[in-house]
């Protein structure tokens, strides 16, 4: 049984785009975005109470599995 969940960890093959979509049309907050060992990854904040999502351009496919 899950008590908390902190972020939900997502594919982004075009992080600027997918940045763009998150915080223009959903109305979230990019809280981080960094590159780190050729990866990019993003912290959007879409509520003050949920799980963050965290978008990566490392990930395949187009949705969570």
């Amino acid at each position: 049984m899950f008590l908390s969940l902190d972020y939900l960890y997502l594919p982004a093959r075009d992080i600027e785009a997918s940045v763009r979509y998150y915080t223009g049309e959903l109305g979230g907050e990019l809280v981080w975005k960094i590159h780190a060992f050729d990866a990019w990854v993003a912290g959007i904040r879409l509520s003050q109470t949920g799980p963050m999502i965290l978008l990566a351009d490392h990930l395949h496919g187009r949705r969570p599995s």
